[in-house]
């Protein structure tokens, strides 16, 4: 398995029509292919790395090892892998209980630790990522940006201001 130091990793599957379909975007702490140790079997995704990136490779048969001979780094792991199967859960959720506006709003809200007032955040990595992580197409982002300007959003580049947090946490719950 690998474990992610610095950097962001996209987790994905390719269509059958060439396309990709975005599973995930891993962030420093977390782990890539743990699947194929617990499994046998090759990675059921693919990984690629999307930003400058240091990963830490553990070999499959110490991992187990350790595993064995420490009950307690089994009990996490689970911990681990039941939170992202949350986390899958809750996004496949999203995407079919929330507008793209919406979507996009909760994805710029959990990038800022703030609760209120205004913030600038940079966007940790490309807008066409952004888009195919939260089930849309880059055009359906720009038109949801455009949309969120009415909840205080403004961009300029990968500078996203945020000048209502509220106003735009309200909007991402009610969808008014």
């Amino acid at each position: 398995i690998y474990l992610l130091l610095d950097g962001w990793v996209k987790i994905f599957r390719d269509t059958a029509d060439g396309e990709q379909t975005v599973i995930g975007i891993l962030k420093p702490g977390e782990t890539v292919a743990e699947a194929a140790i617990f499994l046998g079997r090759d990675y059921p995704a693919s990984a690629e790395v999307v930003s400058q990136a240091r990963l830490l490779e553990i070999p499959s048969d110490a991992f187990l090892n350790l595993i064995r001979e420490d009950g307690e780094v089994g009990i996490r792991m689970l911990g681990t892998l039941s939170q992202r199967l949350r986390s899958l859960v809750l996004h496949i959720e999203q995407i079919q209980a929330r507008s793209t506006p919406q979507r996009l709003g909760e994805f710029l809200l959990g990038l800022c630790s703030e609760k209120e007032g205004s913030v600038t955040i940079d966007l940790p990595y490309d807008k066409s990522l952004v888009a195919a992580r939260l089930g849309m197409k880059p055009e359906s982002l720009s038109r949801a940006l455009a949309k969120l300007r009415l909840y205080g959003v403004t961009t300029n580049g990968h500078k996203i201001e945020l000048s209502d947090i509220v106003k735009l946490r309200e909007f991402c719950i009610s969808g008014e």
